[in-house]
């Protein structure tokens, strides 16, 4: 994580959503000026979800923007992990728990 995200400082980062004392773990292993507001009590851990509706709440809450860039991660402890960086649709439509 640290090394992806270190050479794209500024980008927003959904992370995936844990109870508290895994996110300071998770949160020991990078710089988390842009991560994501945590969305743990509201979803629960919706495991490969997370980051997905990670940028959805943002999007909502207007802290990510259509026609930008962000990085999005999903891991399991002691399992699989997958990071990206992914430009958003300038046009983008998007709603979550069927707002529009």
């Amino acid at each position: 994580m640290r090394s992806f995200t270190e050479s794209r400082s500024g980008l927003g980062i959904a992370v995936p959503f844990f109870p508290e004392m895994s996110r300071r773990a998770l949160f020991k292993c990078f710089d988390t000026s842009s991560v994501h507001g945590d969305h743990y009590q509201r979803f629960g851990h919706s495991f490969g979800s997370d980051p997905w509706l990670s940028l959805l709440g943002e999007l909502g809450a207007g802290t990510a923007h259509t026609g930008s860039d962000c990085i999005v991660s999903s891991l399991a402890m002691n399992g699989y992990f997958s990071i990206a960086q992914i430009t958003l649709a300038p046009d983008l439509h998007y709603a979550l728990e069927g707002e529009m």
